[in-house]
Protein backbone atom coordinates (compact mmCIF):
# COMPACT_ATOMS: atom_id res chain seq x y z
CA UNK A 1 0.00 0.00 0.00
CA UNK A 2 2.88 2.53 -0.06
CA UNK A 3 5.52 3.76 2.33
CA UNK A 4 4.51 4.40 5.75
CA UNK A 5 4.04 8.06 5.44
CA UNK A 6 3.76 8.60 9.12
CA UNK A 7 7.23 6.83 9.68
CA UNK A 8 8.77 9.64 6.84
CA UNK A 9 6.75 12.41 8.59
CA UNK A 10 8.24 11.99 11.93
CA UNK A 11 12.26 11.25 10.79
CA UNK A 12 12.47 13.82 9.43
CA UNK A 13 9.28 17.05 11.35
CA UNK A 14 8.75 15.20 14.42
CA UNK A 15 9.66 18.85 16.26
CA UNK A 16 6.87 20.10 13.64
CA UNK A 17 4.06 18.51 16.53
CA UNK A 18 3.80 19.74 19.52
CA UNK A 19 5.06 18.64 22.78
CA UNK A 20 2.24 16.26 24.64
CA UNK A 21 0.93 15.42 21.15
CA UNK A 22 0.93 11.81 19.42
CA UNK A 23 0.67 11.18 16.14
CA UNK A 24 -1.91 9.02 14.99
CA UNK A 25 -1.92 8.57 10.84
CA UNK A 26 -0.23 10.48 8.33
CA UNK A 27 -1.15 11.33 4.78
CA UNK A 28 0.13 13.08 1.43
CA UNK A 29 -2.60 15.10 -0.24
CA UNK A 30 -3.22 16.90 -2.98
CA UNK A 31 -5.70 20.19 -3.88
CA UNK A 32 -8.71 19.19 -5.35
CA UNK A 33 -8.04 18.13 -8.81
CA UNK A 34 -4.17 18.37 -8.48
CA UNK A 35 -2.99 14.93 -8.82
CA UNK A 36 -5.05 15.06 -12.18
CA UNK A 37 -4.03 18.14 -13.88
CA UNK A 38 -0.33 17.42 -12.45
CA UNK A 39 -0.60 14.17 -14.86
CA UNK A 40 -1.55 15.97 -17.50
CA UNK A 41 1.02 18.81 -17.47
CA UNK A 42 3.61 16.24 -16.71
CA UNK A 43 2.10 13.81 -20.54
CA UNK A 44 1.83 17.43 -22.12
CA UNK A 45 5.59 18.00 -21.22
CA UNK A 46 5.67 20.50 -18.74
CA UNK A 47 7.60 18.02 -16.53
CA UNK A 48 7.06 17.55 -12.66
CA UNK A 49 8.75 20.48 -11.29
CA UNK A 50 7.04 22.99 -13.76
CA UNK A 51 7.20 26.68 -12.19
CA UNK A 52 4.16 27.15 -14.76
CA UNK A 53 1.77 24.38 -13.26
CA UNK A 54 3.22 24.83 -9.47
CA UNK A 55 2.15 28.96 -10.46
CA UNK A 56 -1.22 28.20 -11.21
CA UNK A 57 -1.37 25.37 -8.32
CA UNK A 58 -0.59 28.04 -6.05
CA UNK A 59 -2.85 31.09 -7.50
CA UNK A 60 -5.79 28.51 -7.46
CA UNK A 61 -5.24 28.04 -3.46
CA UNK A 62 -4.92 31.62 -2.47
CA UNK A 63 -8.38 32.27 -5.09
CA UNK A 64 -9.98 29.48 -2.86
CA UNK A 65 -8.70 30.90 0.67
CA UNK A 66 -9.65 34.91 -0.87
CA UNK A 67 -13.66 33.85 -1.64
CA UNK A 68 -14.01 31.30 1.21
CA UNK A 69 -14.64 31.63 4.97
CA UNK A 70 -14.51 30.08 8.02
CA UNK A 71 -11.82 27.30 8.89
CA UNK A 72 -11.21 26.09 5.15
CA UNK A 73 -9.89 29.25 4.55
CA UNK A 74 -6.45 28.62 6.93
CA UNK A 75 -5.74 25.91 5.09
CA UNK A 76 -2.49 26.59 3.43
CA UNK A 77 -2.27 27.63 0.01
CA UNK A 78 0.10 24.48 -1.72
CA UNK A 79 -0.19 22.18 -4.32
CA UNK A 80 0.80 19.12 -1.49
CA UNK A 81 0.05 18.82 1.65
CA UNK A 82 1.35 16.58 4.65
CA UNK A 83 -1.73 15.92 6.87
CA UNK A 84 -0.60 15.02 10.17
CA UNK A 85 -3.70 14.00 12.80
CA UNK A 86 -2.76 13.70 16.33
CA UNK A 87 -4.49 12.44 19.39
CA UNK A 88 -5.41 16.63 19.82
CA UNK A 89 -5.80 18.12 16.62
CA UNK A 90 -5.33 18.15 12.73
CA UNK A 91 -1.50 19.88 11.46
CA UNK A 92 -2.03 20.85 7.62
CA UNK A 93 1.38 21.39 6.69
CA UNK A 94 2.67 23.07 3.09
CA UNK A 95 4.81 20.41 1.00
CA UNK A 96 6.57 20.24 -2.32
CA UNK A 97 6.50 17.49 -5.10
CA UNK A 98 8.82 14.66 -4.52
CA UNK A 99 9.96 15.37 -1.38
CA UNK A 100 9.81 15.41 2.30
CA UNK A 101 10.31 19.10 2.88
CA UNK A 102 8.03 21.21 4.67
CA UNK A 103 7.07 24.65 2.96
CA UNK A 104 6.05 27.42 4.81
CA UNK A 105 2.26 27.16 5.08
CA UNK A 106 0.65 25.47 7.91
CA UNK A 107 -2.66 25.13 9.69
CA UNK A 108 -3.61 23.53 13.04
CA UNK A 109 -7.10 22.62 13.59
CA UNK A 110 -8.08 21.04 17.19
CA UNK A 111 -10.11 18.02 16.41
CA UNK A 112 -13.02 19.85 18.14
CA UNK A 113 -13.60 22.12 14.97
CA UNK A 114 -13.81 19.24 12.57
CA UNK A 115 -17.00 17.62 12.17
CA UNK A 116 -16.38 15.13 10.08
CA UNK A 117 -14.22 13.66 7.44
CA UNK A 118 -15.84 11.84 4.08
CA UNK A 119 -13.61 9.73 2.51
CA UNK A 120 -14.95 8.77 -1.37
CA UNK A 121 -12.34 5.57 -2.53
CA UNK A 122 -11.79 5.59 -6.36
CA UNK A 123 -9.10 3.08 -7.94
CA UNK A 124 -6.20 6.03 -8.17
CA UNK A 125 -7.41 8.76 -6.80
CA UNK A 126 -9.56 8.94 -3.72
CA UNK A 127 -11.60 11.81 -1.96
CA UNK A 128 -11.30 12.99 1.42
CA UNK A 129 -13.50 16.07 2.33
CA UNK A 130 -12.72 17.69 5.84
CA UNK A 131 -16.13 19.23 7.13
CA UNK A 132 -15.77 21.90 9.54
CA UNK A 133 -18.03 22.84 12.64
CA UNK A 134 -18.62 25.87 10.72
CA UNK A 135 -19.99 24.92 7.84
CA UNK A 136 -16.92 25.02 5.57
CA UNK A 137 -14.91 22.36 4.01
CA UNK A 138 -11.98 21.15 1.97
CA UNK A 139 -11.85 18.64 -0.61
CA UNK A 140 -8.71 16.51 -1.05
CA UNK A 141 -7.27 14.07 -3.89
CA UNK A 142 -5.31 11.27 -2.15
CA UNK A 143 -3.50 9.11 -3.33
CA UNK A 144 -3.54 5.14 -2.34
CA UNK A 145 -2.43 5.47 1.34
CA UNK A 146 -3.84 4.52 4.85
CA UNK A 147 -6.73 6.90 5.31
CA UNK A 148 -8.81 5.46 8.02
CA UNK A 149 -6.89 6.68 11.09
CA UNK A 150 -7.69 9.87 9.86
CA UNK A 151 -11.34 9.13 10.00
CA UNK A 152 -11.11 6.92 13.41
CA UNK A 153 -9.33 9.99 14.91
CA UNK A 154 -12.08 12.32 14.46
CA UNK A 155 -14.89 10.47 15.46
CA UNK A 156 -13.21 9.77 18.75
CA UNK A 157 -14.09 13.20 19.86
Amino acid sequence: MGPDRAKQFMKKNSDQIPAGENAQGVIIAEAKGGAWRRGWAEAAGEGQDSDEHADSEKARGEARQAGGGGDAAAWPAATIFWCVITDKQLHVFEGAVNTQNLGAGKASYPLERIKSMDYDKKLLISKLTVNFQDGSAIELDVSKQKVQPFIDATQKV
